[in-house]
């Protein structure tokens, strides 16, 4: 796990593997919104946009999603404008980005729909986007956890057998749950199951994390997930997960060709 100073670190590795990375403050969008409604967003929303958050009741669940939208987008303008400099950048409201039934994200530039790869996380006070090219990648996927305590139940689902004894940390003689392995873990599965584009209808413990006897992380799938995986014609995925500020970032990619 890479020990980030802030998010333009994370944003400046991530690029180094033909990917965007971007991220917005949500309590200013959160501010904003209470303040002018979403009347203040309409020239940045698609017409799907605008109706689906006019659906949502909650306004936390309203300012995450817009947070996650605007970071979205910014990633995938930013993507298009690295990947064609002489086309016009595209408009934030010509970006659309439309929920699957799986909850991925689904890109539509223009009214038409586009094969980029993106995948949107949020906690706390920040939404996250990464986006990236079918040229490069076959899937990609990540997830921003506060690390905190969670609960036995919690572990219990999350967590296969195997999985709950390399969880533990001795502290004051005693043996306790690690909350910042766990949260590690939790971001990997995750991400993981963004960079497939499934929703968390699979089972978590399918996707079991161990240590080999250099304390290296090994990753095995199992049934539904393994087979899914294998449908993208790839030998492994590629993880890579930061810590900064009381937060863990996970991100996978699903390479086209080998990782070097």
């Amino acid at each position: 796990m890479i020990e980030a100073v802030n998010f333009s670190e994370v944003e400046n590795e991530i690029k180094k593997r033909n990917a965007i990375f971007k991220y917005v403050n949500i309590s200013r969008i959160k501010s904003r919104l209470e303040r002018y409604g979403i009347d203040a967003f309409a020239g940045q929303l698609s017409r799907w946009e605008l109706s689906y958050i006019n659906n949502l009741k909650i306004p936390k669940r309203r300012s995450d999603f817009l947070s996650g939208r605007i970071a979205g987008k910014k990633a995938v303008k930013d993507l298009l404008s690295d990947s064609n400099a002489a086309a016009e950048p595209a408009h934030f409201k010509n970006i659309d980005i439309r929920r699957m039934d799986s909850g991925a994200p689904r890109i539509f530039i223009n009214n038409k729909h586009s094969d980029i790869l993106l995948s949107i996380s949020h906690s706390g006070h920040t939404a996250l986007a990464i986006a990236g090219s079918t040229e490069h990648f076959k899937g990609i996927g990540i997830d921003i956890e506060i690390i905190d305590s969670r609960d036995e139940s919690f572990i219990n689902i999350a967590f296969g057998k195997n999985e709950t004894k390399g969880l533990k940390k001795i502290r004051d003689n005693a043996s306790v749950w690690d909350d910042e392995k766990i949260t590690l873990h939790w971001t990997i599965k995750e991400a993981l199951l963004k960079s497939i584009n499934s929703g968390f209808d699979m089972n978590l413990k399918d996707i079991e994390i161990n240590y080999d006897n250099t304390n290296k992380i090994f990753i095995k799938l199992k049934n539904h997930i393994e087979k899914k995986f294998n449908e993208t014609g790839t030998e492994k995925p590629v993880i890579r997960s930061y810590m900064l500020s009381g937060f863990i970032i996970s991100v996978v990619f699903i390479p086209n060709i080998a990782d070097p």
